[in-house]
């Protein structure tokens, strides 16, 4: 049997469907035309993702998915909006999908088995930077189970457009030099208690 997945943000939704042997045979994405500012969804946002919810969920049913099969989730940045919860009950209500708000370590627990399903990697710990809008979790790993798990709070996007202003197309080195130390101040919290043997990058952002 299938199996479907959809994870909601507060700018876009995800659709992923599996077969049986868990190899992807659909995967889509929907995003709002309107953009996101600050911690409250605004109403044409909603509309637009309760639309391509619809429409996601037509596309789980043609693969022969109903929809109370379909695990639905929502991550990172949907967890700090404010109207958040009110969203998933509409859609609920609505469609009848049931959306879990992932806690930080279940979110940095699932990217790092994603992220290291079907990818070669050396014998030993494996590390996992996951970057996200809100912040970076920092997972380690080895054998199928998780070791280590940091959350470090940091917004990419904001201390680029900081330091380098809207674009990047050219910067000093003044600026690249600063960037680069409030990276390293924020990592230094990081403290693996095993060397890693591979080390992996993913997010929206990257």
């Amino acid at each position: 049997m299938n199996k479907a997945a959809i994870e909601i943000t507060p700018s876009s939704i995800k659709l992923l469907i599996l077969n049986e042997e868990d190899q992807c045979i659909c995967s889509d994405l929907r995003v709002c035309s309107y953009a996101q500012s600050g911690s409250l969804i605004s109403p044409p946002i909603i509309q637009e993702l309760l639309d391509h919810c619809s429409e996601l969920i037509e596309i789980a049913r043609l693969h022969n998915i109903p929809v109370w099969q379909i695990s639905g989730i929502a991550t990172g940045s949907m967890r700090l909006a404010f109207n958040a919860k009110s969203i998933l009950k509409r859609i609920a209500a609505d469609f009848n999908l049931r959306v879990q708000i992932l806690a930080k370590e279940e979110e940095a627990t699932f990217s790092w088995f994603g992220g290291v399903k079907d990818i070669a990697v050396r014998s030993g710990p494996v590390a996992m930077v996951h970057v996200r809008k809100e912040g970076l979790y920092c997972v380690l790993g080895q054998d199928g189970e998780i070791s280590y798990i940091q959350n470090i709070g940091f917004d990419l996007e904001k201390e680029l457009r900081q330091y380098f202003g809207p674009t990047i197309d050219r910067y000093n080195s003044a600026d690249n030099i600063h960037i680069r130390k409030e990276i390293e101040n924020k990592f230094s919290i990081l403290q693996w208690p095993k060397r890693p043997r591979t080390l992996l990058i993913s997010g929206e952002t990257v």
